[in-house]
């Protein structure tokens, strides 16, 4: 039944030389019992990937990235271990952040002297703006990808806002107080809210009025 619960977990290698995989679990009741046979997996396409140099940090699953030093991306989905797309850039992009539908990665240049938005579709790549070697933790997208926000931006605990079209930067304010930067950043996926957590507690922000 595709409908049925299931956690998806991606299980890393234990040793170097070993594969990583993804676990298809499924949920059952108190009364149930699961047995090794109802667990599915897989390899994960991400990890086995003989061409990538460097994989994405914080790409929400299903969806993983991973890049090499000429340039070229992978966009793979994990559940099904297939790549959705591949691009080239001028660069060696290590870390950045999907838009709901992955069809756009906007990412930093690694010496954070700019933020780029790579459309998946078509390939083409732009530089959006100047980041002034400001260190972007978290990278969201719009679900159109034309908005990119950043979460705890050079080393301050604020979110911004860059407008694609124009590479406009808007400081929406800073977050809940916290002891350290932050353990997650999300957006939610019609692109309204923004959920920031740390030690000290969730940060809920309406980024859009509902019914834009």
């Amino acid at each position: 039944d595709a409908t049925e619960p299931y956690l998806w977990l991606e299980v890393a290698a234990a040793e170097p030389g070993e594969p990583a995989y993804i676990a298809r679990i499924p949920y059952i009741l108190p009364v149930q019992q699961l047995t090794e046979a109802a667990i599915v997996t897989q390899p994960s396409a991400a990890e086995s990937d003989p061409a990538s140099f460097a994989r994405f940090g914080r790409i929400a699953p299903p969806f993983a990235v991973t890049a090499n030093q000429e340039g070229e991306v992978n966009v793979w989905n994990l559940e099904t271990g297939k790549a959705l797309a591949q691009a080239k850039v001028d660069g060696f992009p290590v870390f950045g952040g999907l838009n709901a539908a992955a069809t756009h990665l906007a990412w930093r240049e690694p010496d954070y002297a700019a933020l780029h938005l790579l459309n998946l579709e078509t390939g083409e790549d732009r530089m959006v703006a100047r980041l002034d070697d400001d260190y972007i933790n978290y990278i969201l997208v719009s679900p159109e990808a034309d908005v990119i926000l950043g979460v705890h931006v050079g080393d301050e605990p604020i979110i911004a806002a860059w407008d694609v079209a124009t590479g406009e930067r808007t400081d929406l304010g800073a977050y809940r107080e916290c002891s350290r930067t932050p353990d997650m950043a999300r957006l939610s996926g019609d692109g309204t809210t923004v959920v920031v957590g740390c030690d000290t507690g969730l940060d809920i922000w309406r980024v859009q009025p509902e019914g834009d």
